[in-house]
């Protein structure tokens, strides 16, 4: 492979996903924001609300652990960066930002009392990225947390996604793929995935944006059908995702078949 060639193919592997990440930030935003959260706890007022009452993006998220909150108020206090506890998520992306984060599987006891003012530093964005405005304990000594992140500055672009047509995303994506084009980068396109969490009603709308982005004038990684299940094409199937939303291991080795196949593309 020539490097004209070698730097074609990066090229258009670099914008086909960069098209296929707007796709999911535009069509999923809502469903990012709220994972996890019941419709009354997405509505609702929860405790540090009013420290922020015009914040640009609120995000509530949630997940129910069979466990006591005495049980779960100790991983919560050493929440953070090293040498805290990490955040229980993947730590390999949170790294790729430099926030240096590495899960731990037991209590730290120094981080058990957190007191107002302590800061919690981001390496990636500053030392005192986090500061407790509050800390409060139950009368019987167990933790309570919230868990909304309100965040001040604009409204984000995204956030009034939900409404937002899937005529006008198709349209977001070719034009990221004309700017692609435009800077001399071979462009391709990858449809967006089936999403095993989503109802009837976000099936047939990632169905339609699907046949608007096939239509565009671009080859196509056809990711969707790449992991559909054959008995129910709007989930992916069972092996080949390990949570409903993201591909597994053997989705993403797919995945990475598919995007190694496609044809050299003229830039």
């Amino acid at each position: 492979m020539s490097k004209r060639t070698r730097a074609a193919a990066l090229g258009a592997a670099a914008t086909a996903l960069a098209a296929g990440l707007g796709a999911y930030l535009v069509f999923f935003r809502r469903q990012c924001l709220t994972w996890g959260a019941r419709p009354d706890e997405v509505s609702g007022r929860l405790p540090g609300d009013e420290m922020l009452p015009r914040a640009g993006i609120v995000a509530t998220r949630a997940i129910t652990i069979d466990a006591p909150p005495a049980a779960v108020w100790p991983w919560l206090a050493q929440l953070g960066p090293s040498p805290r506890g990490g955040a229980y998520t993947y730590d390999w992306i949170e790294n790729l930002l430099g926030l240096d984060m590495h899960s731990v599987d037991r209590v730290l006891p120094e981080y058990q009392r957190p007191q107002v003012g302590d800061t919690i530093g981001l390496r990636a964005v500053r030392q005192d990225a986090v500061k407790v405005k509050a800390a409060e304990r139950d009368p019987d000594g167990r933790g309570a947390a919230g868990q909304r992140h309100r965040h001040v500055g604009d409204e984000a672009p995204l956030d009034g996604a939900p409404g937002r047509p899937v005529e006008e995303a198709a349209a977001n994506i070719e034009a990221m793929l004309e700017r692609g084009r435009a800077a001399g980068l071979a462009v391709a396109v990858m449809d967006v995935l089936p999403w095993n969490n989503g109802d009837k009603r976000t099936a047939a709308d990632i169905e339609r944006l699907n046949a608007l982005i096939r239509q565009i004038a671009a080859p196509l990684l056809p990711f969707h059908d790449t992991l559909a299940d054959p008995a129910d094409p709007t989930r992916m199937g069972d092996s080949l995702t390990d949570d409903g939303d993201h591909p597994s291991v053997e989705g993403h080795r797919l995945l990475g078949e598919l995007a190694f196949r496609l044809p050299p593309l003229d830039v």
